[in-house]
């Protein structure tokens, strides 16, 4: 497409994005107007301005999450409760955060095109860091939040707010320890090596979790009906209906995996033929995500189940091991070693559950 069809359709989008705009305002009122007034903002000028002040990050993660959840809830509802914000602030700090990591292996091919985002100007410790904290901030966010608007006098027993507490506090273990889990170890290679390492691992990381994809849609059809019989008493029947999921997502994800497998080569291929030596890494992690789709709904089943405790510290048990074992195999063995580390940890973990 050329630059003047891509404006076209740019504007053709804007349009129609702005007209639906206009319409919910007509129906919810004026609430509306910051929203939209940011929105069109933020698609604007986001790559010709906000890209090269630094304020990127912050633009996406309001504009990408932020806002839409608070935008919806003014539609629907013509104000934001509790809940809202208890779901907006988390989704600030995910997309600030998805933005950020993707900027470190790309931090010098951005500089080169006159970008200047977090990583470039703060570099790449003090960016890392950064990005450690919102990832502390996340789930401690939506925890404050449920607990504010679970809390109210007269709302629940003060015996029901402490059990919510003590699920709560093993939640925010197991939020922040399958971020580690599943994003540390791009994050160290690219600190540890080189950014060129971190995007070909990165691209094998995201091409692996394909692998996953049979076993998301299983969760999405089982884990309501699981949750369903479990909250009506019948735990046996829960438990019966996640054991034939697990079944049905192994078979399907070890096919996944296969064709994963098989086709792999050529498919880090469509990414430039310097990506076909991360093959290695990827058949790696998909020995991982085979662990992962064995398990099938289970996990989750468990956490149903309210059994948060020892699920919560062996999750996190297994993040520490990944990120001291991840640390330890860059500097020894590279990025093959970090997938073996990552692969390894991935796969006791789904063992353990």
């Amino acid at each position: 497409m050329s630059i003047r069809g891509a404006y076209l359709w740019g504007g053709i989008a804007l349009a129609g994005a702005g007209a639906i705009g206009v319409y919910f305002i007509l129906v919810q009122g004026p609430v509306l107007w910051p929203v939209l007034v940011f929105g069109l903002i933020a698609i604007v000028l986001y790559t010709h301005v906000f890209t090269r002040i630094g304020g990127g990050e912050v633009v996406a993660g309001l504009g990408l999450g932020a806002l839409p959840v608070l935008g919806a809830s003014l539609a629907l509802d013509g104000h934001a409760g509790a809940a809202t914000w208890a779901v907006t602030v988390p989704s600030f700090f995910m997309t600030f955060n998805l933005l950020l990591l993707n900027e470190f292996p790309d931090a010098e091919a951005d500089r080169q095109g006159g970008r200047r985002h977090l990583v470039i100007l703060l570099g790449r410790a003090r960016a890392a860091r950064l990005y450690a904290l919102a990832v502390v901030l996340t789930p401690l966010a939506l925890t404050v939040g449920v607990l504010r608007n679970s809390g109210s006098p007269g709302t629940v027993s003060a015996e029901e707010r402490g059990a919510w507490r003590h699920t709560a506090a093993f939640g925010y273990l197991a939020a922040v320890s399958l971020i580690v889990f599943y994003q540390s170890d791009i994050l160290i290679v690219g600190l540890v090596l080189s950014p060129e390492d971190a995007a070909t691992f990165a691209v094998a990381t995201k091409l692996s979790a394909l692998g996953l994809l049979p076993l998301r849609a299983i969760e999405a059809i089982v884990i309501p009906r699981v949750a369903a019989a479990i909250g009506e008493g019948d735990r046996t029947g829960g438990w019966r209906e996640a054991r034939q999921a697990q079944r049905a997502s192994l078979v399907i994800g070890a096919a996944a995996v296969a064709v994963l497998a098989t086709a792999g080569w050529w498919l880090l291929g469509l990414f430039g033929s310097e990506y076909q030596d991360a093959y290695d890494i990827l058949l790696i992690l998909l020995v991982g995500v085979l662990a992962n789709a064995a398990s099938g709904p289970l996990p989750d089943t468990v956490w149903l189940a309210g059994e948060n405790s020892r699920p919560g510290t062996l999750l996190a048990a297994h993040a520490a091991a990944n990120l001291i074992l991840s640390i330890v195999a860059a500097n020894t063995l590279g990025t093959a070693g970090v997938a073996l580390a990552t692969a390894a940890t991935m796969v006791s973990w789904y063992l353990t559950m």
